[in-house]
């Protein structure tokens, strides 16, 4: 699954970047990130990419504790419409849970879940979860969301809720007084979950910005506008290519007219989730090259170019180049030295 995150999420960080002596132009380009895609707020992009660009910024700046300056220094409407949708929960148990519910409006690999303290049966944990395959080191990227939840939390709240206790799951980054500023209560590093704690009582506060029409409506414009993780056009469009490769049906106007859509539509809608169509059907054509080599049936180049939706052999030649530095021949003699080259 393409995962990805609201550029929004990197608001600020240009200004900051420099602001630490970092070339910000450099690291996005680094990151695989273009101005162009980071300036439109409204735009998604690569999740790993953003990952990649907090951590190494982090790293060339010198600036351990960067991720949680972004986070401080950008404002509630990170979220975007879930802001909205939060503001008018009747509770902040409600808000918490809406929260919960439609966190993939920021980023599908982004997971929260409101439970009870493992060790305080007074307090309630809002843990968050990042899923990334294969896992990657994401201190600056968790140092962000727990920055970015506290912010939230204060906003909805109109700061009538305070954390007791933030819990991040690797040693500290910065200096101390970074994380109090950030989060105005005790920090604990090393613990098993990325955390913000709530005294239990607090879920029950009413939210001052309560607005049962504007809930409903924001409500309302999430279902319609934003596609949960699984209902996401890559993932369709994927299983269409795996189902029709090697029968001829692969190219873009093949899937658009299967999915019932003009093939610039389609083209520009899998744009608005940061995909390409010929990136995701490359994709699916080295993964079916590289499972075909593990099968024990002996395939010849013409049967491995024809099930992996090319009609000649040079092109899957081409591409094994590409993809791997090594010819089908060569590929098909040492096939364990595809699990180096994945």
């Amino acid at each position: 699954m393409t995962l990805l995150i609201r550029a929004a999420a990197l608001v600020g960080y240009k200004d900051l970047a420099r602001a630490v002596g970092a070339n910000a132009d450099a690291e996005l380009a680094l990151a695989g990130l273009s101005d162009k895609a980071v300036t439109d707020l409204d735009n998604f992009i690569s999740y790993h990419s953003f990952v990649r660009l907090l951590e190494h910024t982090a790293t060339a700046s010198g600036c351990r504790d960067f991720g949680l300056q972004l986070a401080r220094i950008q404002d509630e409407h990170m979220l975007g419409p879930l802001t909205v949708l939060m503001r008018h929960a009747a509770s902040l148990q409600e808000a918490l849970g809406l929260a919960a519910r439609y966190v993939y409006v920021l980023s599908p690999a982004i997971g929260i879940e409101v439970v009870p303290a493992a060790d305080d049966p007074l307090s309630h944990d809002v843990t968050a979860r990042m899923d990334l395959r294969p896992p990657r080191n994401l201190e600056q990227t968790i140092e962000h969301m727990l920055g970015s939840m506290i912010g939230v939390l204060r906003f909805v709240t109109h700061g009538q809720v305070q954390p007791e206790l933030v819990t991040v799951p690797h040693p500290r980054l910065g200096p101390a007084s970074s994380y109090a500023r950030a989060f105005g209560c005790e920090c604990r590093f090393n613990q098993p979950l990325a955390a913000v704690r709530l005294a239990s009582k607090e879920l029950a506060t009413p939210l001052p910005g309560h607005d049962a029409l504007l809930r409903e409506m924001a409500q309302h414009y999430i279902d319609r506008h934003f596609r949960e993780p699984d209902q996401l056009l890559t993932n369709h469009v994927r299983s269409l290519l795996k189902k029709y490769l090697d029968v001829g049906l692969a190219g873009q106007a093949e899937i658009g007219q299967l999915l019932g859509v003009h093939p610039k539509t389609l083209q520009r809608r899998l744009q608005s989730e940061g995909v390409q169509f010929q990136d995701l059907l490359d994709e699916v054509r080295r993964d079916r090259f590289v499972e075909l080599l593990a099968r024990k049936e002996s395939y010849n180049l013409a049967q491995l170019a024809l099930l992996t939706g090319y009609s000649e052999q040079a092109a899957l030649t081409r591409s094994c180049k590409r993809w791997f530095g090594r010819t089908p021949s060569e590929l098909r003699q040492n096939p364990s030295s595809l699990s180096h080259s994945a």
